[in-house]
């Protein structure tokens, strides 16, 4: 980083770098990444052996993780080709259904480009995540949720 200016960590997520949660997988993100495709084959042993195993590994780790990243992406590049755009938005995001199912709402790229800081994109157009933040709301899971009122 150049020294002086402030990250865009430091600008819109300063209470989550302060979190000891967050701390914690930030610090130990390499052993949470290696236990996420080792849980996997160590429950296929223990049901089926090696072989069940192997095909754990494969399936519920790498290929899990595979397409996680893959449709990720896509609200990346698809999201700046393909859908329609927010009311008032001013550059190329697009908010994609198709991508928005998939990836439980964050396929809504163009309103995320207008309000980058809001946890709920879109409550009325399948942010399913958006929901399952404002329910946690309701029960006190979560709160100061980010939100733009239209």
């Amino acid at each position: 980083m150049i020294v002086g200016r402030r990250t865009s960590e430091q600008r819109y997520a300063k209470d989550i770098l302060a979190n000891p949660m967050t701390s914690f997988f930030t610090r130990h993100y390499w052993s949470v990444a290696a236990s996420g495709l080792a849980a996997p084959a160590i429950v296929g042993l223990i049901i089926g052996g090696a072989d069940e195993a192997l095909l754990c590994f494969l399936w519920a780790g790498c290929a899990r993780v595979s397409v996680l990243h893959q449709l990720t992406w896509s609200v990346n590049s698809f999201g700046h080709m393909f859908g329609s755009k927010a009311a008032g938005a001013t550059d190329e995001a697009r908010d994609n259904r198709i991508l928005a199912i998939l990836m439980i709402g964050e396929g809504l790229h163009s309103y995320h480009h207008l309000h980058p800081n809001a946890a709920v994109n879109r409550p009325i157009s399948l942010d399913i995540g958006g929901l399952v933040i404002l329910a946690l709301e309701k029960i006190n899971v979560v709160k100061n949720v980010t939100r733009y009122e239209r």
